[in-house]
């Protein structure tokens, strides 16, 4: 049986890291304030 988990952090420091797991396995992490795009992630996470 899967599922999906969304996560968010942040800090009065502006750290911060958003997530999305699926089936047990993280799928893709980031920080907020950078932009960074890993194609893996981009083709492999399709929600529906």
């Amino acid at each position: 049986m899967g599922g999906r988990a969304y996560s968010a952090y942040w800090n009065v420091n502006g750290t911060n890291r958003m997530g999305f797991a699926a089936d047990g396995e993280m799928v893709f992490s980031f920080d907020g304030r950078r932009r960074q795009v890993a194609p893996e992630a981009a083709t492999s996470c399709r929600v529906g």
